[in-house]
Formats: structure tokens, C-alpha cells, sequence
């Protein structure tokens, strides 16, 4: 059987509105309890895009906590969701997770509160740190990708996918497939996530609740 890599367009995807969670950053107060949470600062900003391009961050780039300000949405959502454009997974996610090479960050525990933000939420919630880069992306020979950026910002060398991408649309070279990690990134492309074959069946097989948006990679 030929191996095969996914790649998951989650980050163009809504995985939960209006959350029920506020949060707080290193050194700063907590975000007031809104679903309309403020705009993010310049300091928080960057390390977003650092993170969306797979760059490996500190913790203290995340944010220190969170706390549940409506339980009724808190309790609608799935095994992934965001906090402030973060990954954070509960307890049965990191399970899969766990099993496979996530690079050099992996997983780190991140505090979840009830009201009083003292009190801890039961289970157990994680940051996805990402932080893995594999350079495999092949765009001549991907269709549906447009260079990344407009105007006088064009990127030369970066790329972005259409939103009507399929199986087979994105290339990648066959080494990409083989060795770790299970999880990663592609500078050339923007806003990228790869999972190899064996994540991907292990997602399955344990029915996580999140829709990764999966679509098969063409190896050449």
C-alpha cells in the first residue's frame, strides 16, 4: 500500500463560535467575558503568525489561561478549539496525539477555570504547540494555489490554497511521507497542516469530535 499524507485545513475553518471562555496572557489581566473578545495586541499578534507557519514558540507566547464564563457553549465543544487562535485539545484528543511524534513542542497543560478563575474545570485540556516545518510543498505541480499576499506584497515563494481544494490538488514530495514527524507544517505554504496516514487513522479509529477538513496529498 503506497503512503499516503493529509493535509487538514483547519485553520480556514470555523471549529466553534462564541466559546464561553475568556483568557489571560502572561503579565496581563484577564480578558473581560465577552463572545466578542477584544482585538489581539501587536505582541500577541506576531507569535499568531509564527505559530500558523509552524515556527516553534515559548510558552509565554500562549495564553497563560482561561476561564468559563458561559458553561452552556463551554460544554458544546469538540476535542479541538481555539484560545485566541490557538490550538487547545481535551484529555481524548491528547491521547491520540500522545501515541505519535508531534515534534519538538508537542503538547503543554493549559489551565481552564470555572467563574471564579480559581477553581479548575474538570478534565484535562492541553496547547497544541505545533512547531514542526517540513519542507515538501511542490507548487508546480499542485493546482489550486495562488501566491500568497496581493498587491506589492506578493510572495514570491509562499503560497495559499483555494478554498474549493481537493484530493490530489497539493503536491508534496514522496520523502515527506516517510519519518518523523506526524505532524507539521510547510514554509511554501501558508496556513498549512500535515498529518501522515498513521495519525490520520488513529483520528478515526477513536472518533475524535473535529472535523480536520482532510485531503489527500499527491507524492511525486
Amino acid at each position: 500500500m503506497e503512503p499516503t499524507v493529509w493535509h487538514s485545513g483547519i485553520f480556514s475553518h470555523s471549529i466553534g463560535n462564541k466559546q464561553g471562555l475568556a483568557t489571560k496572557w502572561f503579565g496581563g489581566e484577564w480578558e473581560p467575558p465577552t463572545h466578542t473578545p477584544p482585538p489581539l495586541s501587536m505582541d500577541a499578534v506576531q507569535p499568531l503568525i509564527s505559530y500558523l507557519r509552524g515556527k516553534p514558540l515559548p510558552r509565554e507566547a500562549f495564553p497563560e489561561a482561561a476561564y468559563v464564563f458561559d458553561g452552556k457553549r463551554f460544554a458544546k465543544l469538540g476535542d479541538l478549539f481555539f484560545a485566541r487562535g490557538f490550538f487547545v485539545v481535551k484529555d481524548r484528543l491528547a491521547q491520540v496525539l500522545l501515541q505519535f511524534d508531534l515534534g519538538s513542542e508537542g503538547l503543554a497543560p493549559f489551565p481552564i477555570y470555572r467563574e471564579d478563575k480559581v477553581t479548575p474545570v474538570a478534565g484535562k485540556f492541553y496547547l497544541w504547540k505545533l512547531g514542526a516545518q517540513k519542507n515538501a510543498f511542490v507548487p508546480e505541480q499542485s493546482q489550486k494555489i495562488s501566491p500568497f499576499g496581493g498587491g506589492l506584497n506578493v510572495s514570491k515563494d509562499r503560497w495559499a490554497l483555494q478554498s474549493d481544494v481537493e484530493d490530489d490538488d497539493i503536491a508534496l514530495s514522496a520523502a515527506s511521507a516517510s519519518g518523523p514527524p506526524d505532524v507539521w507544517s510547510d514554509p511554501k505554504l501558508d496556513s498549512s497542516l500535515f498529518f501522515s496516514d498513521a495519525l490520520v487513522a488513529a483520528l478515526r479509529a477513536a472518533k475524535i469530535e473535529t472535523d480536520f477538513h482532510l485531503r489527500r496529498c499527491r507524492l511525486v
